[in-house]
């Protein structure tokens, strides 16, 4: 059953679609604390006006996208970021852009460091994700000295290549842009960084009235994270898909470790997608979608997993359903995104497998200790 969590708020009233690039130098008075060496770094975002209500802001580093709600009650931020300074320099945009500085709400999709890393930049808001995601930020935060670690060697790594590149190359130019983002984030985490783990969770769904917009909440079911959720505002035409549809830099994610909830993601999908006014996808990283290409995925879902269930009930081993389903010609437009043939069979035969897997062996695969299934 689909159990449903109601928050009801009242207030009043708020403030086309352009594109540009913001680089602009950190002011003193920040949220979190830098380094001296931090303090004038400029830092790049990327600003997308949606409407006169809705905002996103796309950082370099991961090429996350920030979503950001103006609402009668006060303004919603959808993820963070990975980096807080980022995050604290897209707060200042936001703020400028809307005219105000009503933070009320942050939603994080997933727990991931890259999505919610950069909460303290709100620090007045409410947090809120599904219930999985509190215990992983708690974990994730007893083991920030081996992240700094981690960052501290990519940044090494990067050095010793940087040597064999040509001077004024792009490949060096882009490399140099990197490493400053890594300095940056090791000094933001090396100081008074603090995680901020939501204060509002739910399992199932959730639905926010915030006067004259309404967020619509559903958990998606194990997949990349164990802790997705879409986010869908009616009254723009929206829907937030997290890490789940990326065809970029990524292929979608949909055959993480077992057990997943495929039955699950096929209802969602569908009862977001019946709702005819959802005109653009705005994923967790890079471009935005039309409507077209998520329903164009959720077919893939939804054929991949019925040809596979018929598949297992005639009797048909694993490597006989994969010569049975090869990736159909509306996927290929992925080459033209960069992946290749190679690429693209590999992501499917993944899938295969992994969906066969949840056919045949439906509790195997990584144990989901802190995210169990919507009930």
């Amino acid at each position: 059953m689909w159990e449903s969590v109601w928050i009801r708020f009242y207030l009043k009233g708020m403030t086309m679609k352009r594109t540009i690039w913001l680089s602009v130098v950190l002011s003193g008075a920040l949220l979190l604390p830098l380094s001296s060496s931090q303090e004038h770094a400029e830092i790049p975002v990327k600003v997308t006006r949606v409407s006169e209500r809705v905002l996103v802001l796309h950082g370099s580093y991961m090429e996350n996208n920030v979503t950001a709600i103006a609402t009668d009650l006060g303004l919603v931020v959808v993820d963070s970021t990975g980096i807080p300074s980022t995050a604290k320099r897209m707060r200042d945009i936001i703020r400028r852009e809307f005219g105000r500085d009503d933070f009320v709400f942050l939603i994080n999709t997933h727990y991931h460091w890259d999505h919610r890393w950069g909460n303290m930049a709100f620090p007045e808001t409410k947090t809120i994700a599904h219930e999985g995601c509190g215990p992983l930020m708690r974990e994730n935060e007893s083991q920030m000295g081996r992240t700094i670690e981690s960052f501290q060697r990519n940044l090494e790594e990067s050095r010793r290549r940087l040597e064999g590149m040509a001077a004024g190359s792009d490949e060096e130019q882009k490399t140099r842009a990197f490493m400053a983002e890594v300095e940056r984030a090791i000094a933001d985490y090396s100081a008074g960084f603090r995680m901020l783990p939501p204060v509002i969770s739910f399992n199932d769904r959730m639905t926010l009235d915030l006067g004259d917009i309404t967020l619509e909440m559903a958990y998606f079911g194990r997949s990349h994270s164990g802790t997705d959720i879409f986010i869908h505002i009616p009254q723009e035409g929206i829907l937030l898909t997290g890490d789940i549809f990326l065809d970029g830099r990524w292929l979608p994610l949909f055959s993480a470790g077992g057990p997943l909830d495929i039955p699950r993601w096929i209802e969602v999908l569908d009862g977001f997608l019946g709702d005819d006014n959802i005109r653009q996808v705005i994923p967790g990283h890079q471009h935005f979608w039309p409507r077209a290409r998520l329903e164009l995925w959720g077919d893939y879902i939804r054929n991949l997993w019925e040809g596979l269930k018929a598949a297992e009930q005639e009797g048909m081993t694993l490597d006989q359903a994969i010569e049975r389903f090869p990736l159909e010609r509306p996927y290929m437009y992925l080459k033209k995104l960069g992946h290749d043939d190679r690429e693209l069979q590999n992501f499917h035969e993944r899938n295969i497998r992994a969906f066969w897997r949840q056919l045949v062996e439906p509790e195997t695969g990584r144990e989901d200790r802190l995210c169990p299934p919507a009930k």
